[in-house]
């Protein structure tokens, strides 16, 4: 059973459609930039330079965050809490 009130289950759900709307972007953006070839202009005159580069990688790592916080969200929502926890010891001590 979820501790949750009214509000906060109202506040959650609004933060996942805003992420869900950001994970959609994310996703066209990484379609775009694996069909996109990166542009490098250079002009020696006065100077004038564009550059247009996505790197992918990037991009599917915001992709990986999104979704690990749309998750998170919707576990809070469902009450079944944390899924996994790594824990390390710092060395030192």
């Amino acid at each position: 059973m979820s501790c949750l009130t009214a509000g906060k289950i109202a506040e959650i759900q609004a933060q996942i459609v805003i992420l869900q709307a950001q994970l959609t972007a994310a996703q066209t953006a990484l379609t775009s930039a694996l069909i996109e070839i990166e542009e490098y202009r250079f002009d020696s005159g006065v100077g004038s330079q564009r550059v247009r580069y996505r790197d992918p990688n990037k991009i599917q790592k915001t992709i990986s965050h999104l979704e690990a916080q749309i998750d998170n969200l919707e576990r809070r929502l469902t009450g079944k809490g944390i899924s996994a926890l790594n824990l390390r010891r710092k060395s030192g001590y």
